[in-house]
């Protein structure tokens, strides 16, 4: 993809689905997990403090994260 990676996750807001995407140069691909949803999680929080909504999440998250 022209020299940069993508790390993505749909996500549901409202009833509609939308996608939710990080995009670098991949010299730094592989510092992107799979493993863990963290990045999502923080990247949508702003969006449901804001509306005033829950956030399901449908993953693993680090457990400094989840405790948090």
């Amino acid at each position: 993809m022209n020299g940069k990676v993508r790390l993505q996750a749909r996500f549901d807001e409202a009833g509609m689905e939308n996608m939710l995407w990080y995009e670098s140069s991949e010299n730094y691909g592989s510092y992107m997990t799979t493993e863990r949803v963290d990045a999502f999680l923080v990247g949508l929080l702003w969006l449901a403090l804001n509306k005033g909504q829950n956030i399901l999440v449908k993953g693993a998250l680090s457990e400094k994260l989840y405790y948090s």
